[in-house]
C-alpha cells in the first residue's frame, strides 16, 4: 500500500492536514481577531473623518463670509471710482490752467472716513491727495503689496492691461498705532497722468474672521476630549508651527516639546511627515512621561491644509493588539503540536527514503565531472537501484533507471553536438568572411573627398543579418560630376548579398559608360534580367550631381522617394519612379532633375528605415522620418544620417531588426573654382 514515494508523502500530508483541520476548528476565533483589528482601524478612521468634516464645515463658512465681504468691498469701491472718474472728466472739459487744482480741491472735500479714503498719485509716483497731509508730495515708489511686488508699478501695468486693478497692502494708520491693512481699487486717469486709488481698511473684517476662528478652536477644545475609542485612545490637534491647538485628553507629557522615542526626532515633526506623505500605514511613537517612557502608541494623522492644522487620532498599540495576541498564543500552541508530530512522522519516512535519494544525489553531483565525449568504463553506479523489481520498485527505482537512460542519451547527444558545433563554427567563419567582403565592396571612408569643399557626403549601412542585400555607392566621374546610387535587393542573407554585389558592379559599370541616369538604369535592368531564374530584383536610385550648378539628375527603379531639405522645408520629392530593376527586360526608365541651392541636402534611404518596427509591431513610417529631420535640423550629411539612425534605434526599443538600414546623404555647399 505504501510502496511508492507518492503513497508515503500522501499519508504524511493527509495526517498533517487532519491535525491542521482540528486546530482550525478550535481556533475559529481567529476570524474574530482580524475583525476586531479591522474594527479598531475603522474606528480611528471614523473619528478622524468626523473631526475633519467638523473643521471643514466651519472653515467653509468663514471662507464664504470672507468672499462675500470682499465682493461687497469691490462693489463699493467700483461705484465710488466711477463717480470720481466721471467728475474728473467734467473738470477736464473746463480746459483751464486751474482745472487740475479745482479737481483736487473737489476730491479733497469728499467725505473720507477712517476706514476709506481717496488717494491721487501722479506719474512720478508722488502722492497728490491723501487724508494724511504729511504724505502729500512724498514718493511711494518703494511701497509693496502683500505679494511682495512694487505696488504702484504693478498697478500701472495691470490698469494698462485691464483698465482697473485691485490690490492689498499695508499703510501707516491715520490714527497712529500699527499699520493698517488696506484693500483698494486703482484706476488710471490718463488725461492728467494720474493713478486714482480708493482704499478701505480691511483690518476690522479680518479681526472678525480671527474671532470666529478662535470660537471654532474653543468649540473643538470642548468637544474633542469627549471622543473615546479603544480603552484610552485620544484625539489632539496642532498647527504647522508646532503649537498645540487642542491638547490630548489625560496626557501628562508636553506633546509640543515631546520627542518620539522610536525615531529620536520631535514627535510633531513625525506626525506632520505622516500627514503630508503616505498615510497607508499608521505612525508609531512613544514619549517620555514623568515616571518613565510612555507606552507605544499608534496614530493616524490628517492635514487640514487651509488652516495648516494637523489632527492626530492616537491609541496604545497594546490595547489595539491585545485580543489578536491572545488568539495568536493559542494558535502558536496548536501549530507547535502539529510541528512536533509532523517532524516525528517525517523523520520515520525519511529514514526509508533518504538512502537511495542520497545515492541519486551523489550520482547527479558527480555527473558534471564525467567526460561525456567517451563511453563509460565499468559498471553503472545506479545499476542495482535501477534493477529493483516488484514491491520494492518504487519511484526512486524508476528515477534511477531514468538516470541510466539519461546518461546514455547525453553521451550520444554530446557527440552529435560536437559535430554540429564544428559545422556551425565553420559556417559562421564563412559568413564572417562574406560580411567583410561585402562591406569591402562599399565605400566606408568619410568624408570621401576631403579636398572637394563644395560637397559634404556621408553614408551608412546597418545589416539585419551577417550579410544583407542593401547597397550604396558613389564616385567622381570627372572634376564636375558626382555619381551616387542606393539600392535594396529582394530577399535576405547570402543570396541577397550575392545579387547585391552583381547589381553594384553593373551600376558602377553603367555609370562609367553613360551620362544619363535613366539610360544607366535601363542598362542595369537589361543585364540583371538576363539569366535570373530566381526572379530576384533590386529597387534602385541612380543620381548624377553637377558640382558646379547643384543640379541632380535622378532615375528611380521602384525605390523609396528621396527626401530633400531646402529653403521650402523637409519633404519628399514629388516624383514617382519606374518598376524595379532585374524583374523584366525592356523597361523604359524616365529621369527626373532637381537643383540644389547652396546648403541644401538630399537623403536617400532603404525601406529598412521607414519599415522598422518596435515591440508593439508599429512601423517607423515616412511621416516620422520627416519629423525627425525637421526636429534635428542637421547642418551636415553625417548629422542627418546619425539623427535618423538614432531615432530608428530609439523607436525600435530593443526589437529585433528585420531589414537592412541603409542611408546616403549629400549636401551641396555651392560652386567652387575647383568644381568649375
Amino acid at each position: 500500500m505504501f510502496s511508492s514515494i507518492g503513497a508515503k508523502i500522501f499519508a504524511l500530508v493527509a495526517l498533517i492536514l487532519a491535525l491542521v483541520a482540528g486546530g482550525v476548528i478550535v481556533l475559529v476565533e481567529q476570524d474574530v481577531s482580524e475583525a476586531m483589528l479591522a474594527a479598531e482601524d475603522r474606528s480611528m478612521d471614523n473619528v478622524l473623518n468626523l473631526v475633519e468634516l467638523t473643521i471643514a464645515g466651519r472653515y467653509n463658512g468663514l471662507v464664504r463670509d470672507k468672499v462675500a465681504a470682499t465682493n461687497a468691498y469691490k462693489e463699493r469701491l467700483t461705484t465710488l471710482t466711477s463717480v470720481i472718474v466721471a467728475g474728473l472728466r467734467q473738470f477736464q472739459k473746463l480746459e483751464t490752467p486751474d482745472a487740475q487744482k479745482a479737481a483736487m480741491a473737489w476730491i479733497a472735500e469728499l467725505h473720507q472716513g477712517n476706514d476709506s479714503y481717496v488717494v491721487i498719485i501722479d506719474a512720478q509716483d508722488r502722492i497728490l491727495i491723501h487724508p494724511d497731509k504729511t504724505l502729500e508730495g512724498q514718493p511711494q515708489d518703494a511701497l509693496r503689496d502683500i505679494k511682495g511686488r512694487l505696488l504702484l508699478r504693478a498697478m500701472r501695468e495691470e490698469t494698462r492691461r485691464y483698465g482697473q486693478a485691485f490690490a492689498t497692502w499695508r499703510w501707516p494708520s491715520r490714527t497712529g498705532g500699527e499699520d493698517s491693512r488696506r484693500f483698494g481699487l486703482f484706476v488710471p486717469f490718463d488725461a492728467w497722468g494720474w493713478l486714482i486709488c480708493i482704499t478701505v481698511d480691511v483690518g476690522l473684517a479680518e479681526d472678525a474672521m480671527e474671532r470666529r476662528l478662535a470660537e471654532t478652536v474653543e468649540t473643538l477644545r470642548e468637544h474633542m476630549p469627549r471622543i473615546r475609542f479603544a480603552q484610552s485612545g485620544f484625539v489632539f490637534m496642532f498647527d504647522g508651527a508646532g503649537k498645540i491647538v487642542v491638547p490630548p485628553r489625560n496626557q501628562t507629557a508636553d506633546f509640543a516639546a515631546a520627542v518620539n522615542l522610536q525615531t529620536g526626532r520631535p514627535l510633531l515633526e513625525d506626525l506632520q511627515a505622516h500627514a503630508r506623505g503616505d498615510r497607508h500605514e499608521r505612525v508609531q511613537f512613544a514619549v517620555q512621561q514623568p515616571d518613565g517612557p510612555g507606552p507605544l502608541m499608534q496614530a493616524d494623522v490628517s492635514w487640514f491644509k487651509a488652516l495648516d492644522w494637523h489632527i492626530a487620532v492616537c491609541a496604545p498599540l497594546a490595547e489595539i493588539h491585545a485580543p489578536s495576541r491572545a488568539l495568536i498564543r493559542q494558535i502558536s500552541l496548536v501549530v507547535l503540536g502539529i510541528f512536533v508530530v509532523s517532524v516525528l512522522l517525517t523523520r520515520a519516512i525519511i529514514r526509508r527514503v533518504a538512502r537511495p535519494l542520497r545515492d541519486l544525489a551523489g550520482y547527479a553531483a558527480a555527473l558534471p565531472e564525467q567526460d561525456l565525449t567517451v563511453p563509460r568504463e565499468g559498471e553503472f553506479p545506479l545499476a542495482a537501484l535501477a534493477a529493483k523489481k516488484g514491491f520494492s520498485r518504487d519511484e526512486v527505482a524508476h528515477l534511477a533507471a531514468a538516470f541510466v537512460s539519461m546518461e546514455g542519451s547525453l553521451r550520444q547527444r554530446v557527440q552529435e553536438l560536437m559535430q554540429l558545433t564544428a559545422s556551425k563554427e565553420r559556417i559562421e567563419s564563412e559568413l564572417g568572411i562574406a560580411r567583410e567582403i561585402q562591406l569591402g565592396l562599399l565605400p566606408k571612408i568619410f568624408p570621401p573627398f576631403p579636398n572637394r569643399e563644395e560637397l559634404d557626403l556621408n553614408a551608412l549601412l546597418v545589416s539585419a543579418r551577417e550579410v544583407g542585400g542593401d547597397l550604396y555607392d558613389f564616385a567622381l566621374l570627372d572634376e564636375r560630376r558626382l555619381f551616387f546610387s542606393i539600392g535594396d535587393v529582394s530577399g535576405k542573407g547570402v543570396p541577397a548579398a550575392l545579387f547585391m554585389a552583381i547589381a553594384k558592379t553593373l551600376v558602377k559599370g553603367a555609370a562609367e559608360r553613360r551620362s544619363d541616369p535613366a539610360r544607366m538604369m535601363a542598362q542595369v535592368n537589361a543585364q540583371l534580367s538576363q539569366d535570373n531564374p530566381n526572379c530576384m530584383f533590386v529597387t534602385l536610385v541612380i543620381g548624377i550631381l553637377d558640382l558646379q550648378t547643384g543640379e541632380i539628375q535622378l532615375a528611380n527603379a521602384g525605390h523609396n522617394p528621396p527626401v530633400i531639405m531646402d529653403a521650402q522645408g523637409v519633404r519628399y520629392l514629388p516624383w514617382q519612379g519606374s518598376p524595379v530593376a532585374g524583374f523584366m527586360e525592356d523597361v523604359v526608365y524616365t529621369g527626373f532633375s532637381v537643383t540644389l541651392a547652396p546648403g541644401d541636402m538630399l537623403l536617400l534611404y532603404t525601406d529598412g528605415v521607414t519599415e522598422a518596427m518596435n515591440n508593439a509591431l508599429q512601423l517607423y513610417g515616412e511621416d516620422r522620418l520627416l519629423t525627425t529631420l525637421r526636429e534635428a535640423a542637421p547642418e551636415s550629411a553625417k548629422a542627418a544620417t546619425d539623427a535618423v539612425r538614432d531615432s530608428v534605434t530609439h523607436f525600435a526599443d530593443g526589437a529585433e531588426q528585420s531589414d537592412d538600414i541603409t542611408m546616403l546623404c549629400l549636401r551641396w555647399k555651392g560652386s567652387t573654382p575647383h568644381s568649375s
